[in-house]
């Protein structure tokens, strides 16, 4: 039993979140507000999750007539990876280049919380605040059981007791002799939070300049 990973052509089964789906709700959803160039920012790690939420945020784009740039797409955050030697300052540096180069981003789909607050320092540094001038949604969010101040960013929670139910439920299933492998996929929630809004008036879908550094 595989969890939160994909192995294409072994007879294994495995169960995950709907990272194709998860993809597609945060890139619709800044669609929905009016945001027209959403970039997508994630780690270099070689996962399957990683893969099928940039199908999602691709699919997203073609569901809705919007122009894909390849270029929107970042996948180089090193930081976040565990044993990484990259510090978070080197990240927010990339970022702060990524966005620099890429002005006619109105909005960004961040491939987990800690990415995200990286973006955030990025987009602070190049004075772009959220979600004021950009919008960001990112993947799965800390609880706020004591904190009531902490900002929420708007995001998608992967039900992860779900995928334990079907986890535990296929291996008594296995246990009981039933044959053949299944791919599970459970849904994933759209939580909103402080982190989108409307993209700024006179910015959607053109091009800007960048503001200058402070």
């Amino acid at each position: 039993m595989i969890l939160d990973r994909r192995y294409e052509g072994i007879p294994v089964s495995d169960i995950s979140t709907d990272n194709i789906g998860a993809g597609a709700a945060a890139t619709e959803h800044l669609f929905g507000l009016g945001h027209r160039r959403v970039a997508l920012v994630t780690s270099d790690s070689r996962v399957t999750s990683n893969d099928d939420r940039r199908r999602g945020w691709v699919g997203a784009h073609a569901r809705n007539d919007k122009a894909l740039d390849d270029a929107l797409a970042f996948h180089d955050v090193e930081s976040t990876l565990p044993g990484s030697t990259d510090r978070p300052e080197d990240d927010v540096a990339r970022l702060v280049a990524f966005v620099e180069a890429h002005p006619e981003a109105t909005a960004f789909v961040a491939g987990e919380y800690n990415i995200a607050l990286l973006l955030r320092d990025a987009l602070e540094q190049v004075g772009k605040r959220v979600p004021d001038d950009v919008s960001i949604v990112c993947f799965d969010h800390p609880d706020a059981t004591f904190d009531r101040q902490l900002f929420r960013f708007t995001h998608i929670a992967q039900d992860q007791p779900g995928v334990g139910r079907q986890a535990v439920a296929q291996v008594l299933r296995q246990a009981r002799g039933e044959s053949g492998s299944r791919k599970i996929l459970v849904p994933a929630q759209l939580v909103t939070g402080a982190s989108t809004a409307q993209p700024p008036t006179g910015r959607v879908g053109r091009a800007t300049r960048s503001p200058s550094r402070r």
